[in-house]
């Protein structure tokens, strides 16, 4: 049996002001929506979060531990850990440590498809 998820991929486009107009306005918990685009969005900017030992991180992509994030989406360690690993296993996104950091970028097949 095929795996239709496979065979039959259906991607969506939002311009900015869509994500803007979608996005959690306050400082409440981040749905899975407002953290996969606020992911996204950083991927694709190369930014780093604060490092408090000021380590330079010279790879590509988005460097942040899992604690920054779950503190950034207000969710726990753990939720952050399996979302991220759900995001990987779809291939959406890859993640590799570096120390108590990860480096997350867009999975090379997924790269023409994610335009922001």
């Amino acid at each position: 049996m095929k795996d239709k998820h496979k065979d039959n991929v259906d991607w969506l486009a939002f311009n900015r002001d869509l994500m803007d107009c979608l996005r959690t306005q306050t400082n409440h918990k981040f749905s899975r929506f407002d953290a996969f685009m606020w992911l996204i969005d950083n991927i694709k900017r190369g930014r780093l979060l604060s490092d408090d030992d000021k380590v330079e991180h010279p790879e590509s992509g988005f460097t942040a531990s899992f604690n920054q994030l779950a503190d950034q989406w207000h969710w726990s360690r753990q939720s952050v850990s399996k979302f991220i690993k759900d995001l990987d296993k779809i291939a959406v996104i890859t993640h590799t440590r570096l120390g108590n950091y990860y480096i997350f970028s867009l999975n090379y097949s997924s790269t023409d498809k994610i335009l922001l």
